[in-house]
């Protein structure tokens, strides 16, 4: 009797299961083909959105893919920003006096492919998490939805 109701149960899960199982499959693929889509339009490759600096920064990394697409990304006249998408706080790269905006640019040429792009954000108070998602903004590119490591 005990036999019947388990098999019963585990018959009523199978679906459940396999539901949850295409979810997460379907989200993979969505990332992927998010990660494609950025990879064509842009030329970059996103290594991720760290803390840093005691957690006072946060640190955008990207790879170039394609030197003249990726062009815009490096250029000093587009603006960078970090909008928390939690709190909705923006902020930007500083730029201390000395040193200049904490972002790289290229001032002639173009970016060169298979190098390692970083630009870093201000974090004022330590408002910005580990987890929190947060949308990237360089002139006419906006990535939201990345995930602060």
């Amino acid at each position: 009797m005990q036999r019947r109701m388990i098999v019963t149960l585990l018959l009523a899960l199978v679906p459940v299961l396999a539901q949850g199982c295409s979810l997460k499959a379907g989200t993979v693929a969505a990332q992927i083909n998010e990660k494609s889509i950025i990879e064509e339009k842009w030329g970059i490759r996103v290594e991720g959105l760290r803390l840093t600096a005691e957690g006072y920064m946060c640190d955008f990394r990207f790879r170039v893919i394609d030197a003249a697409k990726a062009a815009p990304l490096l250029n000093r006249k587009n603006s960078a920003s970090l909008l928390n998408e939690t709190t909705g706080m923006m902020t930007y790269v500083p730029a201390p006096p000395k040193v200049g905006p904490l972002r790289q640019t290229v001032k002639l040429g173009s970016p060169v492919e298979g190098r390692t792009y970083f630009i870093f954000f201000a974090n004022p108070g330590k408002l910005i998490k580990t987890g929190a998602k947060a949308t990237v903004s360089v002139g006419d590119f906006v990535l939201p939805g990345l995930v602060v490591q």
